[in-house]
């Protein structure tokens, strides 16, 4: 089974479900028994969804670079 230290640095792929088969499986069991990673699972969740409905803008035209 995964620990803490082990499932928090890959939670952002975890849920963009770009973990392969046995990692997505382990991180599920741990999130299953684990309150804490539960919750930062929960938390960048809704990170992630607030970012994808953020527009990209256009800077002015007359903005410098200077």
């Amino acid at each position: 089974m995964m620990h803490c230290a082990e499932v928090r640095p890959i939670l952002s792929f975890f849920l963009e479900k770009e973990t392969g088969p046995s990692e997505t499986l382990e991180t599920r069991r741990h999130l299953d028994s684990c309150d804490s990673c539960r919750s930062r699972a929960a938390r960048l969740s809704v990170v992630s969804a607030a970012c994808v409905s953020l527009t990209e803008l256009t800077p002015p035209a007359d903005l410098s670079s200077s």
